[in-house]
Order: structure tokens, then C-alpha cells, then sequence
């Protein structure tokens, strides 16, 4: 099940693709978990 975190990240990766790039080079322990 999706929580609202994952559609929040979601939607923030919708509104600027950068944030998946910069999720790929220098992930932070927060986002690695979101990736998961």
C-alpha cells in the first residue's frame, strides 16, 4: 500500500524531474527509503 509519503514524492518528482537525478547521484537516507 501507498502512503502519502510515496504520493508526495511522487508528485514532487512529477513537478521537477530534477529530484530523481539528484536521488540517483546523492541519496539521503530519507529518499533511499522512499526509492525502496
Amino acid at each position: 500500500p501507498r502512503s502519502h509519503i510515496d504520493d508526495e514524492y511522487a508528485n514532487a518528482a512529477e513537478r521537477d524531474p530534477k529530484i530523481l537525478l539528484t536521488t540517483s547521484r546523492d541519496p539521503s537516507s530519507r529518499l533511499v527509503q522512499f526509492v525502496k
